[in-house]
This record gives C-alpha cells, structure tokens and sequence, in this order.
C-alpha cells in the first residue's frame, strides 16, 4: 500500500480571485480601492484588505472545499485541515 509521506498542515487560506473579492465586498458594502490589489500576491492582496475590516465576520470551517463553497456564497472563511486542526 502506498502511504503518503507525512506532511505538516496548516490552515487553507484559499487564494480568492478578483471576481469573488469583488462579489464580497459588495456583499458587506465595502469598496476595493485601487492601491488594495497587489498582483504580486497570490491573492491579489486579498487577506491583507481583509484584516482591517472586522465587521467582515471570519467562518472557521473544517476542509477547503467548505471554505471555498462559502467564499463562493459571500463568506470570508478559512479552513483547517481536519476535525483536530484547531489544537
């Protein structure tokens, strides 16, 4: 049986295409600025727009599959990489 090497997990902070940026920010009436997008970034600066805005609400779920399935609905969320991920 072929097992896969062990590797350490972290938490999935899916990388969010401007669509879907665009899509959330509208969602909690908030704009993108310009000088927000960085496309030097994998996110497109995403997470760091993200941060200074704490009336976006974080959804913490189990699996990036969950967490892209409610970016797609207009949630912000981040995963962790199974049910004992969060100790």
């Amino acid at each position: 049986m072929n097992i896969p090497p062990p590797t350490p997990t972290s938490l999935f902070a899916l990388k969010i295409p401007l669509h879907l940026w665009q899509k959330i920010a509208t969602h909690y009436q908030l704009e993108i600025l310009p000088e927000d997008i960085d496309n030097n970034q994998p996110d497109s600066g995403f997470w760091q727009w993200f941060l200074p805005h704490p009336q976006i609400p974080l959804c913490i779920t189990e699996g990036a599959k969950k967490a892209g399935a409610l970016l797609i609905a207009s949630y912000v969320a981040i995963a962790l990489p199974g049910v004992f991920g969060g100790y």
